[in-house]
């Protein structure tokens, strides 16, 4: 704690330093600004207009205009502080100090409307006539103090309370004078000035509605005592007199993090009864009434800009698929279609923020199986709140995807342009090549949950994320949820080093302890950054094992410790498969001579190369990372080197049954083909097959049936943009007569609705094979494709048999048309019949 303490105080001094200067530069300041919250402008004396914020400078002539819904603090040159209610105007009628009292300094400043607090500095310590504020019914004066003063006039305070001037001392003294005179006020003492011609008379009881202004401070102190700042709450309005306004700074700027609240800044805190004064000539102040009531909560899109991550697991219905799919997504208002439904309300959660609850996303997507993915829900949120200007909280079970039934809860975190880290103080921490590493806030964000809804624990220890904004990477990210009930403990770790903005995903790699087959899993998680030096990060992120229900669901906030951290990179081991261990890829890229090209390649280990990703703790199948070979297949001439060790694992998956263990999956781009003469660039996936359990040349020799092999599994497959695709009729599926060693039959059918190509590809005659590893060239036509209802191209595909009784094979293929629109995937495929002979 004392750490992020020490990270907001620093974040907090380095924002105020990056501040951009006023055009007029050149003018010698006064002041600055300590604190904004609001819209909080300066009018100089021409009458030009410019918007202040933290760091801001003012200037002799400048008139301080504080909205109806802002706040503001700043320290003039001599060390004074003072303290803007809203709706106030202060001109800065003369300001002078040159660095010490030898009677040339002079404070003139004028009190239009509105309230201020103020602690005096230099000026007027020694010469008193030196300094004064100016009211439309009195000039104020100082013995060296720290006061309040509040006009209500034109009906600007609570119906009810007499027009004038109010004012309160909590340390030293002030002379008020007017055109009656002057009256001199000491500590603990509280006056009332009805008109310019009237004297100042003392009221016995405070007026509280002259620092009822201040009460979200006292709020957002009692706040930070709760998340265990070392800061004292007052108890009344007389101990509010012993905390120094550099006090209340100090704990209240990190949460003073928009200063853009223009429309929902400012909630009104209930004074109480003003007590009843005793009976003087003056008029007697009338009891205040009951504050506004708050605004009902309106519902409607997000700010433009706004950034949500969200994490969902469901089942779609049977029309698509009736598959599980995870999310752990970032949507962006106005963005790529993207719609954010939010209900806003006016919140004391933070400083008289705006408290937003996500309602719903729509976001273009596949995942759904159609154009759009709806996220609504129909149901209470629950582990709501705020923190920094990120609102999060999570949906159970009543929310529904296009139709799908929902597994566990939708989580959900989301920031307004307000607070989110901008492009521009992103490039300012590039070029400051700023590594920093962040670790997450304690109580804050959803708890995480499982497939079932139930509730886990974010193991903060052991989750952490470095970034390292010079190369604009994250370098490392890891998260770790436990479930005590299930005894499961779920770890995501990134998989390589990735870009990031304000949203991007990335992939996990996942191991889990407890899960019914301990073979590790994948996940997803993204970031975002809010602060000017990007102090926070917040995302969502889910994590599933393979073979297995087991998953985790969250949102997370980390902080960005300030400790700077230098990685140091580390090339992992990549161990060779084992002899005899069987791959196969398939994959598009473009020649440089801007030619289609494919690769379905089938691989051996002890004939070519092939190495090995793996879980450190040998907790998973082995994945092929790298391979080559000179075989001389496809279209990489004498040789082929595929290369993906700077592509991030996606869409894997495995079988692990004795004797009969293999795995599948892809690598997104960008992924390599080296053929000797540059080779080209590279689209989709690299999709591959692995096994170290191919069926053996004597367990061949004793197969003789003929077998139906049927899908099973399979990496989604994409075309040659990129785009993800889906299976058509139950394809890939494959026919084997084992007594003659022959494929009889071999259909893959793939459809793509983005550009509406359907690739079929089959084979017209059968296909010899004499090893558990075959490849054979594939019969193509692509429907539509171009202007032509039926295309012909050309395709290849490999087919491995696994385990003793060849129970299960693997397939890649690849697939071109004539106009250059491609296919590729990977699919495992299950023995689901067999006869002595042919069934025709």
């Amino acid at each position: 704690m004392k750490n992020t303490l020490r990270l907001m105080i620093v974040s907090v001094a380095t924002l105020l330093l990056l501040s951009p200067a006023p055009a007029f530069a050149a003018a010698t300041s006064v002041g600055h600004m300590i604190a904004v919250t609001g819209k909080v402008v300066a009018v100089d004396d021409a009458g030009a207009e410019r918007r202040l914020r933290r760091r801001a400078e003012v200037y002799t002539g400048d008139t301080l205009m504080v909205a109806a819904n802002a706040f503001a603090q700043l320290r003039f040159i001599d060390g004074a502080l003072v303290s803007l209610r809203p709706d106030s105007e202060l001109k800065l009628e003369s300001y002078r100090f040159v660095g010490e009292a030898d009677g040339s300094e002079e404070a003139v400043l004028e009190l239009v409307k509105g309230g201020l607090r103020t602690i005096t500095g230099a000026i007027g310590r020694a010469n008193q006539e030196n300094y004064q504020v100016r009211t439309p019914v009195a000039t104020v004066g100082i013995r060296g103090t720290h006061y309040g003063l509040r006009i209500c006039m034109d009906n600007a305070c609570d119906a009810g309370i007499d027009e004038g001037l109010y004012g309160g001392v909590l340390d030293g003294a002030v002379g008020v004078a007017n055109n009656a005179g002057e009256a001199v006020f000491g500590n603990d003492r509280y006056f009332y000035v009805p008109d310019i011609d009237t004297l100042a008379t003392e009221l016995l009881a405070p007026p509280v509605f002259i620092f009822d202004g201040y009460q979200p401070m006292i709020t957002v102190l009692r706040k930070a005592q709760e998340l265990g700042l070392p800061t004292r709450i007052p108890g009344t309005l007389q101990e509010l007199a012993d905390i120094q306004v550099s006090e209340l700074v100090t704990s209240l700027a990190p949460y003073v993090e928009s200063d853009n609240l223009d429309e929902h800044d400012h909630h009104p805190v209930d004074p109480g009864p003003t007590p009843t004064p005793t009976p003087t000539p003056t008029p007697t102040p009338k009891p205040t009434p009951n504050p506004t009531p708050t605004p009902e909560p309106s519902v409607g899109p997000a700010p433009d800009g706004a950034v949500a991550a969200f994490a969902a697991k469901t089942v779609l219905p049977a029309d698509t698929g009736d598959v599980s799919h995870w999310f752990a997504e970032t949507a962006t208002q106005g963005i790529s279609g993207h719609q954010i439904t939010v209900e806003s309300s006016i919140s004391d959660l933070t400083r008289a923020s705006t408290y937003y609850k996500v309602l719903g996303i729509q976001i273009p997507s596949a995942y759904c199986g159609g154009d759009q993915c709806l996220f609504e829900s129909g149901t209470s949120l629950v582990d709501s709140g705020a923190f920094m200007g990120i609102h999060y909280g999570r949906w159970v079970h009543d929310w529904t995807v296009n139709g799908g039934e929902p597994y566990g809860d939708w989580h959900v975190a989301m920031a307004t342009p307000e607070v989110l880290t901008t492009s521009l103080q992103l490039e300012a921490l590039a070029s400051n090549a700023v590594i920093a590493s962040f670790a997450p806030v304690a109580n804050v964000a959803t708890t995480p949950t499982d497939e079932w809804g139930g509730e886990g624990v974010l193991l903060s220890e052991r989750s952490y994320m470095t970034v390292d904004f010079g190369s604009r990477t994250i370098s490392d990210f890891q998260i770790a949820v436990s479930f005590s009930e299930r005894e499961l403990e779920l770890v995501g770790q990134l998989l390589s080093a990735t870009g990031f903005g304000n949203g991007n995903g990335f992939y996990l790699e996942v191991s889990c302890t407890g899960c019914s087959e301990n073979i590790g899993g994948f996940g997803h998680a993204n970031a975002a950054f809010v602060g000017e030096n990007a102090d926070y990060a917040f995302g969502s992120y889910e994590l599933h094992a393979y073979g297995g229900h087991e998953s985790a669901l969250g949102s997370y906030i980390m902080a960005n410790t300030g400790e700077p951290v230098t990685p140091t990179p580390t090339e992992p081991e990549y161990p060779e498969a084992a002899t005899g261990a069987l791959a196969a890829f398939a994959g598009l890229y473009t020649k440089d001579g801007g030619d289609p090209g494919r690769i379905v390649e089938p691989l051996q280990q002890g004939e070519d190369t092939i190495l090995l990703y793996e879980n450190t703790d040998g907790s998973s199948i082995a994945r092929p990372l790298f391979a080559s070979s000179a075989s001389g297949y496809g279209d990489c001439g004498p040789s082929c080197e595929l290369d993906a060790r700077s592509a991030q694992l996606q869409d894997a998956a495995a079988v692990s049954t004795t004797g009969q263990e293999f795995s599948w999956g892809s690598w997104n781009q960008p992924w390599s083909v080296s053929d000797g003469s540059g080779g080209g660039t590279s689209v989709g996936a690299l999709h591959y097959t692995y096994t170290e359990a191919p069926t053996s040349e004597a367990d061949l020799d004793a197969l003789s049936f003929y077998a139906y092999y049927d899908f099973f599994g399979a990496t989604t497959p994409t075309d040659e943009n990129g785009n993800s695709g889906s299976y058509l009729n139950n394809t890939p599926y494959a026919a084997i007569n084992f007594a003659t060693r022959e494929i009889d039959d071999y259909s893959v059918a793939v459809a793509f609705d983005g550009s509406g190509h359907t690739f079929y590809g089959f084979i017209d005659n059968p296909v010899s094979f004499s090893t558990a590893s075959s490849r054979f060239p594939l019969v193509v036509d692509c429907s539509p494709c171009g202007a032509d209802s039926f295309l012909p191209g050309s395709g290849e595909a490999t087919l491995q048999l696994i385990g003793p009784q060849a129970d299960w094979a693997a397939t890649t293929f690849g697939m071109t048309a004539e106009n250059g629109a491609g296919a590729a995937g990977a699919a495992a495929l299950q023995r689901t019949s067999t006869f002595d002979a042919p069934p025709f």
